[in-house]
C-alpha cells in the first residue's frame, strides 16, 4: 500500500511539472533523431578570418598621348600600361558558427525558442524583442560608382572620326576641347543669347565638363582604380608568434604567404582563456538547464612587415567553457558568443 502511494504521488508531480512547465532540463545531445517535442540546439564558437584589402591603379594612356603636350600644352600624360598595388586595409573579424561539440537537447519546454538566422545557435527563450537588444547595423548599400576604362572616342566629330590621319584627329579633338572650355566661361558669365534656367544650365554644364573630360583622357590616358579583397583564416585557440598570413606585392597584389613575393603580412596570436570551475558531486548529480558559454579571448595583432596596421582583441567562446543554468529558468537573452546577455 504504502509503495502504491509512493508511486502514484510521483505519477502526479511528473504530470504537474510537465503540465506547469516549471520545470525543464538540458542533456548533452547524442547524435540521434530526437524525438517529438524535443529540441536540439548548438552554442557557437567563432571562426576568425583576417580580410586584406588592396588598391589596384591601372594607368592606361590615351590613343592621342604623344600629342598631348603639342596640342594641349601637357607634359603629363600617361605614355605606358602599368599598374601598381597598394594596400588599403586589413580588418579582423569574427564569425560565428555552430560548436557541434557543445551540442544539447531540450526536454519539457513550452517557451518560444528563437534561432540565429539559419543556424541551430541558440538567440533567446522566452518573450524578448529581440530587435530592441540586438540592433542590426545600418549600412550604406550604395551601388558603387563602376570606373569608365574606354576612351569615347564617338564625342568626336564626324569630320574627325572620318579622317585618316591620327596627327589631323587629334588636333581637331584638342580644337573641340577648347570650344567646349569657350562654351562654359560663356554659360558662368552668361555672356550668350539666351541664358537658360537654373536646371537646364546645369544639364548643360554637367555635359560639358562630362566631354571635355573624355576628350582629355583621348591625350592624357587614365586612371582606373579598383579594390580588391581576400580573407585568410587563422585559429584563434592556438598562440602563434609572427605568423605569415600573406603576402602584399606591389606588382602582383594580394598573395598567399607560400608565394614569397612581395612583403609578408605577420599576425601575433595570443589567446587567453577561461578555466571551468570544478563540479562538486552534488553539482554533477543535478538536473540542468540551458547551458551557455563563458568565453574566452584573443589578441591579434598585425604587422606588414615591422608596420603595426592594427590590434584586435575578440571574444571567443570556444577558448572558455559551457556551463549551466538551474532547470526552473526560462526568459534568457544570449549574446553572439552563447554567454548570457539578460535574464528575467
Amino acid at each position: 500500500m504504502k509503495r502504491n502511494l509512493t508511486l502514484t504521488l510521483l505519477c502526479v508531480l511528473t504530470l504537474t511539472l510537465s503540465a506547469g512547465n516549471p520545470f525543464r532540463e538540458v542533456k548533452n545531445y547524442d547524435g540521434k533523431s530526437p524525438r517529438m517535442g524535443r529540441i536540439v540546439y548548438s552554442l557557437p564558437k567563432a571562426e576568425v578570418k583576417i580580410k586584406v584589402t588592396a588598391t589596384c591603379t591601372t594607368n592606361k594612356p590615351g590613343p592621342f598621348a604623344q600629342y598631348a603636350e603639342r596640342y594641349l600644352a601637357d607634359e603629363e600624360a600617361i605614355i605606358r600600361e602599368s599598374k601598381t598595388w597598394e594596400l588599403k586595409d586589413i580588418v579582423v573579424k569574427s564569425y560565428y558558427v555552430a560548436d557541434t561539440s557543445r551540442t544539447y537537447i531540450i526536454t519539457y519546454e513550452t517557451q518560444p525558442i528563437n534561432f540565429v538566422s539559419g543556424t541551430s545557435i541558440l538567440k533567446s527563450v522566452g518573450n524578448w524583442d529581440i530587435e530592441s537588444h540586438n540592433p542590426q547595423s545600418s549600412h550604406n548599400h550604395k551601388t558603387p560608382n563602376r570606373l569608365d576604362s574606354v576612351f569615347h572616342t564617338e564625342l568626336l566629330g564626324e569630320e574627325t572620326l572620318t579622317s585618316t590621319s591620327i596627327p589631323k584627329m587629334a588636333e581637331r579633338a584638342a580644337k573641340q576641347i577648347f570650344q567646349l572650355r569657350e562654351a562654359r566661361t560663356a554659360i558662368l558669365t552668361c555672356d550668350v543669347n539666351h541664358q537658360p534656367d537654373g536646371k537646364a544650365t546645369q544639364e548643360i554644364l554637367d555635359r560639358i565638363n562630362y566631354e571635355e573630360r573624355e576628350l582629355t583622357a583621348l591625350f592624357l590616358g587614365k586612371k582606373i582604380t579598383t579594390n580588391t579583397t581576400r580573407c585568410f583564416d587563422i585559429d584563434p585557440t592556438t598562440n602563434k608568434e609572427n605568423l605569415i598570413v600573406a603576402r602584399m606585392s606591389n606588382i602582383e597584389g594580394i598573395m598567399s604567404a607560400d608565394d614569397m613575393i612581395g612583403l609578408p603580412i605577420y599576425a601575433n596570436i595570443t589567446p587567453s582563456f577561461q578555466t571551468a570551475p570544478t563540479e562538486n558531486k552534488k553539482e554533477k548529480k543535478a538536473h540542468k538547464g540551458y547551458f551557455y558559454n563563458v568565453p574566452g579571448s584573443v589578441e591579434v595583432i598585425i604587422k606588414l612587415s615591422e608596420t603595426l596596421i592594427t590590434t584586435k582583441t575578440l571574444s571567443i567562446p570556444q577558448n572558455g567553457y559551457a556551463t549551466w543554468l538551474l532547470p526552473t529558468t526560462s526568459n534568457i537573452l544570449f549574446d553572439k558568443n552563447g554567454a548570457i546577455l539578460k535574464l528575467k
